[in-house]
């Protein structure tokens, strides 16, 4: 059978030819209109009938369903840190990036130190690249997403209760060190060295420093039926350091510059250092103090209803103000025998586990929502959430607080 002639072609295809052509050209014609200044009434018609109508269930567009070689123009994209070949980040010191934040104050041979002459510094237990958690390598941490926690948004939480996903972290996790002690070793970053930052936060109240000292008992299942809070523990202490950009932003609190939960940083430690270890939960404001941790992978039962669900901090919480930091310290031992439980089947499968941890100010009124990350984590397959002393042979990075803090 041949192929047609020209003479024989169906006008149809002309036709189809003639319009995509048409199309080609209004497009070309409407975005040069629109690269010019306009008002929106202007925008709209030069715009014409170009864009989707889009129906709510139309969330994403996947890879193939769009023109990659039409000219978009991107404006205000989140800035990605450029990495080498190897994953490590390339030279040059981004204050608002979580891996360059942790190379410059921790990492660097010249890194600058303040505390007690003589004491350790923080930074003792291995981290890496931050990465998604799934793709982390055993027994280690990196920075988490702040990104990835459902919190709370506005208006009128109470009734709605509505929540979206949170803005990127304040604090950057910059180090962490895990101790075994006995008894519990409370204000630790009192005697440990810290990182000397390049800034000032505008407050009286908010340090550009934040250390999260968690302390877990380590007596066994015993410790779900009663509180042994001065018994042998092991200590999580994680040391944050902000992102310039939110600490830029208190010099704007009185000018509407900041977001909602800066506000919320600046009240709370304003106010939850002054209150006593006594309250309820309505009004004392040193508990609005949020635990998230959210187990990653199949979970046993007891785990799984209680997973990636906030607890609120209250007796169990103690703050220290220091030399440019404030330190939260946090003893599971004090929490609820429920609570108890369902954390103690969470740690005790850490070692086969990966857990995203976050802190966040509970904001209970409009003009402090939507909620935003404190600060967070990822720890991936730990080995040393054991009491068997043996553990330090293995893992020397494990440190023995009782022969280190003498």
């Amino acid at each position: 059978m041949g192929c047609k002639s020209s003479k024989d072609k169906d006008p149809s295809l002309d036709m189809e030819d003639s319009e995509a052509t048409e199309s080609v050209r209004r497009r070309q014609n409407s975005k040069v209109k629109m690269r010019t200044a306009k008002t929106q009434e202007e925008l709209d018609e030069a715009c014409e009938d170009l864009f989707l109508d889009c129906d709510d269930e139309m969330t994403q567009m996947h890879p193939g369903e769009w023109d990659c070689d039409d000219d978009f123009e991107y404006v205000d994209a989140d800035y990605v840190h450029p990495v080498s070949a190897s994953g490590a980040p390339c030279e040059g010191f981004d204050p608002n990036d979580e891996d360059s934040i942790r190379e410059h104050y921790i990492l660097r041979d010249d890194a600058e130190w303040v505390g007690p002459a003589g004491a350790p510094k923080c930074g003792s237990f291995p981290g890496i690249t931050r990465c998604d958690v799934k793709q982390m390598g055993g027994n280690t941490w990196c920075p988490g997403y702040g990104e990835s926690f459902n919190l709370r948004v506005g208006p009128n939480y109470k009734k709605y209760g509505k929540k979206s996903a949170s803005r990127e972290a304040i604090y950057s996790v910059v180090s962490m060190d895990v101790m075994r002690s006995n008894p519990p070793i409370h204000h630790i970053a009192s005697k440990m060295q810290l990182p000397k930052v390049d800034f000032t936060v505008n407050s009286q109240y908010v340090k550009p420093i934040l250390v999260v000292n968690i302390i877990l008992p380590l007596t066994g299942p015993d410790w779900t039926f009663s509180t042994p809070s001065d018994g042998p523990s092991l200590q999580m202490v994680a040391v944050m350091v902000m992102k310039e950009k939110y600490a830029k932003m208190f010099d704007h609190l009185q000018t509407g510059g900041a977001y909602p939960a800066i506000h919320q940083l600046e009240e709370y430690m304003r106010v939850a250092p002054e209150e006593n270890e006594d309250g309820c939960k309505a009004d004392t404001y040193r508990w609005r103090w949020k635990f998230i941790g959210r187990a990653e992978g199949k979970l046993p039962s007891l785990i799984k209803s209680w997973n990636g669900k906030p607890a609120l901090i209250t007796k169990d919480g103690r703050l220290h103000r220091g030399n440019g930091y404030v330190e939260m310290d946090i003893n599971v031992a004090e929490w609820c025998k429920m609570a108890r439980s369902s954390l103690n089947s969470m740690f005790c499968t850490v070692p086969e586990r990966a857990l995203s941890i976050a802190h966040v100010i509970e904001s209970r009124e409009d003009e402090h929502m939507p909620e935003q990350t404190l600060a967070c984590m990822q720890i991936d397959c730990l080995e040393c959430f054991t009491d068997d002393a043996s553990i330090y042979k293995d893992h020397p990075d494990l440190l023995d607080a009782n022969e280190v803090f003498k």
